[in-house]
């Protein structure tokens, strides 16, 4: 079983402002981005002491994790993850957390079954690209995943979907405070 993940969409505090970036630097298209690893991107956000980051923050096209939880995926089976710091500053009371990574995730997988998903056409298909489109519900083909623990899927490359070994992962060892995550199931045939 698969689940599509997000930070906790029920927060109030979060990134105000993603930090700018050129079109070679894209955290959705899955590719290898072309920057040194050491490169820092700084990030705007509403956190303060008494509401900090929890381990994902961000948009899915912007993932910051904390160190526990890119341990639990890559424990997991997730090599396939690109990591640059982040410096998070809250600009209204000078706060600054650097706790947390950008996380690219490297690698598409063409697997949504699209008869058996519901979605709804945001625009055509560019080039030979798949149309891009807002799912309802998505229905992955379990033998075009081939066991793959995270990944990203064409038709909505902002989507992130994690294998069930990682939920369980995250379940078994809890966080303080919640890992702040909304996972929500994907079927599979």
């Amino acid at each position: 079983m698969y689940y599509e993940i997000r930070s906790n969409i029920y927060s109030d505090y979060g990134v105000q402002k993603k930090p700018s970036m050129t079109s070679k630097i894209n955290f959705i298209r899955g590719g290898l981005i072309p920057l040194p690893e050491f490169h820092e991107f700084n990030v705007e956000v509403n956190y303060t002491n008494d509401n900090p980051p929890g381990p994902l923050v961000g948009p899915t096209s912007f993932p910051m994790m904390n160190a526990s939880l890119i341990e639990v995926l890559q424990n997991c089976g997730a090599d396939n993850l690109q990591l640059f710091p982040v410096r998070m500053i809250n600009p209204e009371t000078n706060q600054e957390w650097d706790s947390h990574q950008a996380v690219n995730i490297l690698g598409m997988i063409d697997c949504v079954d699209m008869d058996q998903s519901e979605s709804f056409l945001i625009s055509g298909s560019p080039n030979d690209a798949p149309p891009l489109v807002d799912f309802d519900e998505i229905v992955i083909k379990q033998e075009a995943v081939m066991g793959a623990s995270i990944f990203r899927i064409p038709h909505s490359p902002s989507t992130i979907i994690v294998h069930e070994s990682i939920i369980n992962a995250l379940k078994a060892n809890p966080y303080p405070g919640g890992w702040g995550i909304s996972a929500f199931p994907v079927e599979t045939v």
